[in-house]
């Protein structure tokens, strides 16, 4: 038996929304622990004035203990963002025994300026952060090592 974890999200695009259409429908249905499926994500509106500024796909899933699975999850969900034009991506993940974690991608042409300063690591396609941060990445919470899911068992 194991605990339920539940992830849920969104993705701002920057545009080109058939392009994260054909990268959702591309996914299928995974057939490797754990799962990354097309019918988890859902594209919102994708035509102007139905949308501001930015069109957002929604994600969410139910996992058995993903946070002992959070490094496969996370190389299966980068590997999507890649396919994708976006701006931010902010994810939680709410286990039954450990709380809930925060994850937050802010592709490295989006507006950077708060990266060293809220605890973002810096890789060659985006920053990325752990802990419960706005729509733009600042942290509303100080953080702390144990909002990452990196240090579970």
């Amino acid at each position: 038996m194991g605990e339920m974890t539940i992830i849920h999200g969104r993705i701002t695009l920057r545009g080109r929304c058939e392009a994260a259409k054909e990268a959702i429908a591309k996914l299928g249905n995974d057939t490797e622990y754990p799962f990354l499926c097309s019918e988890m994500f859902s594209i919102g509106a994708v035509d102007s004035p139905f949308y501001y500024q930015q069109p957002v796909i929604a994600f969410a899933a139910t996992y058995k203990s993903l946070e002992h699975d959070w490094v496969s999850f996370r190389t299966k969900f980068e590997a999507f963002l890649r396919q994708l034009d976006f701006d931010t991506a902010k994810l939680e993940m709410e286990t039954e025994f450990y709380g809930s974690f925060y994850c937050f991608w802010a592709a490295k042409s989006a507006d950077t300026h708060f990266a060293e300063k809220e605890h973002f690591a810096e890789t060659d396609e985006w920053f990325v952060g752990y802990g419960y941060r706005t729509q733009f990445g600042t942290l509303e919470i100080p953080y702390d090592e144990k909002h990452s899911p990196e240090g579970l068992p």
